[in-house]
């Protein structure tokens, strides 16, 4: 199955626990994505900021802006 590879600003919070029973959530839509892919057996890993660089067979720039920094592009396109 794919390797994805979540990238998102260093100071945005994609996934937070919540509830009694520290529930993982998120506001963003594509958090619900990525657990179904999750389910159909696909690994997913958040990468937060641009200093890591993990095996992934595709990535997906999030960064909660209107405009993306430029080192966060240049980031996103070292991968396929």
């Amino acid at each position: 199955m794919a390797r994805i590879a979540v990238i998102t600003h260093e100071f945005d919070v994609f996934e937070r626990r919540r509830g009694p029973l520290l529930r993982r959530d998120s506001p963003y839509m594509l958090f619900d994505l990525l657990e179904e892919l999750k389910r159909r057996g696909h690994s997913v890993r958040i990468v937060a900021g641009t200093s890591a660089r993990p095996e992934a067979d595709i990535a997906i720039l999030h960064v909660d802006a209107t405009v993306a920094p430029p080192e966060y592009v240049e980031y996103a396109r070292t991968y396929p």
